[in-house]
């Protein structure tokens, strides 16, 4: 669990997100291969678990570092033999660790059938604990020196169980990890990366921080190699006659704040806090600075940005929230003048496991009309983006119409700003009127970047897809698109999902790019099935070996019970994280919350299970699937203005009784399997990287509460099969 943890930072943020959904979730088949290598082999020596146990430890501290060495690009592993080597040999290597540790813990299992509800009951609390010592030492001791502090309970492991001068090898080995760790910022990057001096780095468990010096007056603030934000020197006086000389770099909005006696300003996702200052500068009485990272508020409050911005961020105007954005909105009375958003996000998944493709609920049709509430009587929203645009303005037009906004189309305009390669939407509370659609973004032309009016635009531009999109709707305006402008929503939010099948070819796989995506090349659904043709092709196949060698044999029914709750298990888990982000907001507080509630409640359904029919467990945890699919959604609602503790307890307590008996149908029955555990753990093992990989793509496709469906599907066939086979 740490190193699923560490390990999406790291690689999310050094090769792209979508690479590191890849890599790491066919890595996570090590884990069944492992148990799976006990059957074949018949591997029955107790006493070599602490050899095991080192090897997945030595894996763990080689294994980023040989990536990093070899520096696979995996943007062209379907078009060079090289790198497809490259790839295969990445996804190996980080598989390592799975595979040994798979094969010391089905030993354990095989040993101990009997007492399997308490044995998985200490690995699941134990993954829980992970999940804090992995968020822990990421956020104070950092995320490079989490990757080699990573395997040192592990190596405790494997010291408590070798005997003599054995003990002497996790003693090196440890004391070798140390050493790497004294130079893990330098093995865990990238060469080549930076485009100006690094003045410094930063990396936590939310993200890797650089701040780049580009002269004595700008600098740059780089979250995870990818979203930029830039830092504006000021000497903090407000009457300073240069200021009206300042380049903001973005949409001037200097016109909307002096519409304002008293302008309350709200910047989602401030970062380096050039809009907050901009906002200051145009006299904004009241701005509230809100920014998920930590890390990012503190350079700009106390840290070594704070006096190189003038310590704006001590003005006694400025409010400084460190809370996910759209968390604020929604938990906040207030009413703001302005909402302001500007690339608001950093393409890089965070700490949810190997799982992720960054989803963002900042986004969403649902986040329209949260943000429409939360503007005062004449406000105004902007939101800009790179490549998201046609896709939010098509959620905005559904949030409009079921806020039942009378002539809709005159509260809002888009815009183009060909010299950034952006387009920005700008709402209002009241009708548009020429002069505001003329100044609101610092006035049209090639003084200001350029910028001129898409809609309403001129006759030339009717057939923009942002004009069709108004005219005729998205749907009639998909075929014309290139890529996906559906609106995202609250229950699949992942927005940077641009991909249409259509655009798929061989030719186009062979010359794709990190943001191939937001083109319309269908790259996490290529990524996606490549990771369910691996697991059809190989892994599946590999798991019915052990039908065709002598032995004892798992009846073809229990051998589909394992799987199915295999995948059902880690479908809930990926779709209950990512669903619980809303309520808690995009943090490490959400990873914590409810992965680690999930695994440990799970484990004390372990320990209990013995006390249920395995019957009942099935039917209560089908039961609870359809509750969180169509109820809980509207009782997180209720707490959404509650603090964030509150926000966490709530959740915890509205996944624990659908974890606790998620905990039950492993143990309950494989303690009755015997020595065949192993393989009945090695089957689950490979159905938990399909579940994971079929509920993300049905969460892209058809949404969260689809994906949860599909799960009760799952637990469905398993009591089915428990109801009228296994028993018989």
């Amino acid at each position: 669990m740490i190193i699923e943890l560490v390990w999406t930072r790291i690689f999310s943020a050094e090769f792209f997100y979508t690479f590191a959904f890849l890599v790491l979730s066919l890595a996570v088949f090590g884990l069944g291969a492992g148990a799976l290598t006990i059957r074949l082999f018949r591997i029955t020596n107790d006493s070599a678990n602490w050899i095991y146990l080192l090897l997945s430890a030595t894996s763990i501290i080689i294994g980023p570092a040989l990536i990093f060495l070899i520096q696979p690009e995996f943007t062209k592993a379907f078009a060079s033999g090289t790198e497809l080597l490259k790839t295969i040999v990445s996804v190996f290597v980080l598989s390592l660790p799975s595979y040994f540790g798979g094969i010391s813990l089905s030993q354990i299992f095989k040993s101990s059938p009997g007492r399997l509800p308490g044995l998985y009951m200490a690995d699941m609390i134990s993954a829980g604990a992970g999940v804090i010592f992995a968020v822990f030492f990421m956020q104070y001791f950092q995320t490079h020196y989490t990757a080699f502090i990573a395997p040192l309970p592990l190596l405790l492991a494997s010291f408590i169980m070798a005997k003599g001068f054995r003990k002497f090898f996790p003693v090196i080995l440890s004391a070798i990890s140390i050493v790497m760790m004294i130079n893990s910022q330098t093995i865990l990057t990238l060469p080549g990366r930076d485009k100006a001096p690094v003045e410094h780095r930063h990396w936590d468990a939310m993200a890797k921080i650089k701040i780049y010096k580009y002269n004595e007056d700008y600098k740059g603030l780089i979250t995870d190699n990818h979203a930029s934000s830039t830092v504006i020197g000021f000497n903090g006086d407000f009457n300073d006659p240069e200021l009206k000389n300042y380049n903001f770099f973005g949409a001037d909005f200097g016109y909307l704040v002096r519409r304002f006696d008293n302008c309350k300003f709200l910047a989602l996702g401030a970062g380096g806090g050039k809009d907050v200052m901009h906002a200051l500068v145009e006299g904004a009485a009241e701005v509230h600075a809100v920014e998920v990272n930590p890390y990012i508020n503190y350079l700009l409050t106390s840290g070594r940005l704070a006096s190189f911005t003038g310590n704006i961020y001590k003005d006694p105007r400025v409010k400084v929230i460190t809370e996910d954005a759209r968390s604020y909105i929604r938990g906040s009375d207030r009413k703001y003048d302005i909402i302001f958003s500007f690339s608001s996000n950093t393409y890089a998944a965070l700490a949810s496991g190997a799982f992720a493709l960054a989803e963002n609920y900042i986004y969403t049709k649902e986040a329209f009309v949260d943000y429409w509430n939360a503007l005062s009587d004449n406000g105004f929203l902007v939101i800009e983006h790179h490549y998201y645009v046609p896709r939010l303005l098509s959620g905005m037009l559904e949030a409009l119409g079921d806020l039942e906004i009378a002539d809709y189309k005159r509260h809002f305009a888009v815009y183009g700003m060909p010299e950034w390669n952006r387009q920005l939407i700008l709402l209002s509370k009241k009708p548009l009127d020429a002069e505001i659609l003329k100044n609101a973004l610092g006035g049209l032309g090639s003084k200001n970047f350029g910028i001129y009016l898409i809609y309403p635009g001129p006759p030339n531009l009717d057939n923009h897809i942002i004009n069709r999109i108004i005219r005729d709707g998205w749907e009639k305006s998909s075929e014309y698109a290139g890529f996906k402008i559906s609106p995202s929503t609250d229950d699949s939010p992942f927005i940077p999902q641009l991909g249409l099948w259509e655009n798929f070819s061989l030719e186009q796989l062979a010359n794709i790019e990190e943001f191939s995506e937001f083109l319309g090349f269908p790259l996490a659904y290529t990524v996606i099935i490549t990771i369910l043709g691996i697991s059809i092709i190989i892994m599946m196949p590999l798991n019915l070996i052990p039908y065709f060698r002598p032995g004892p044999k798992l009846g073809i029914f229990q051998w589909i019970y394992f799987f199915l709750i295999g995948a059902a298990f880690m479908g809930v888990e990926v779709v209950l994280i990512q669903r619980y982000t809303l309520l808690i907001g995009v943090s490490v507080y959400s990873t914590v919350a409810v992965l680690m509630a999930m695994l440990v409640i799970s484990g004390l359904g372990s320990r209990f299970c013995e006390k249920f029919n395995l019957k009942y467990a099935l039917s209560i945890i089908i039961l609870l699937l359809l509750f969180e699919t169509a109820i809980a959604p509207e009782i997180t609602l209720l707490f959404a203005r509650s603090s964030v503790s509150v926000r966490i307890l709530a959740s915890i307590l509205l996944i624990s009784p659908l974890s606790f008996f998620m905990g039950m149908p492993f143990p309950l029955f494989g303690k009755n399997t015997g020595e065949l555990i192993d393989w009945g753990f090695a089957v689950n093992g490979t159905a938990s990287v399909i579940g994971s990989a079929l509920a993300v793509f049905i969460s892209i496709s058809w949404g969260f509460s689809v994906a949860l469906i599909f799960t009760a599907l799952l637990y469905t066939l398993a009591f089915v099969i428990i109801f009228t086979r296994v028993d018989k």
